[in-house]
């Protein structure tokens, strides 16, 4: 039995235009649920929102076009905010020199990543959607677990 748990965990992708948002929403419902292509310029016009699971957890994800407003004003992120960072096929390449852990660079980053980190309490995931291992739908799977759905016995 589970207590305070929603029928449903929102995920909203947010970040700049062509940095994957849509590919990460793809990853996390194990389907090509939205229109992904290889461009600089936006693909995501609308908002779209494709239902799914991950892991037992039914998930509705959000994408949209690109945007950098992450302050709503009502604490949503410090209570349940997940950052995902959609570099990481290039967080390996860019770093593999300096020996950082990821989250050893993101300690290191300062301006907007450090701010909406701490507004998200440092709950912050970077995922290679070229990855076939499956280890980002876990490590997200074990975030939202921790953000008080706790289990009962």
């Amino acid at each position: 039995m589970y207590s305070s748990q929603p029928e449903t965990t929102f995920i909203h992708l947010l970040g700049k235009t062509g940095r994957g948002k849509s590919s990460t929403g793809n990853t996390l419902l194990g389907r090509k649920a939205f229109a992904t292509k290889s461009s600089l310029s936006a693909v995501t016009k609308t908002i779209q929102i494709v239902q799914g699971t991950l892991g037992s957890r039914l998930i509705e994800v959000v994408d949209g076009p690109g945007m950098f407003d992450f302050d709503d004003g009502t604490g949503v992120l410090k209570e349940h905010g997940v950052v995902v960072l959609t570099c990481g096929d290039n967080f390996v390449r860019d770093t593999e020199d300096e020996n950082l852990t990821f989250f050893q660079w993101c300690e290191n980053e300062t301006g907007a990543l450090a701010d909406l980190r701490t507004r998200c309490e440092n709950r912050v995931l970077c995922v290679d959607n070229h990855a076939k291992d499956g280890k980002f739908k876990d490590a997200l799977e074990a975030e939202i677990a921790k953000l008080g759905y706790e289990e009962i016995k």
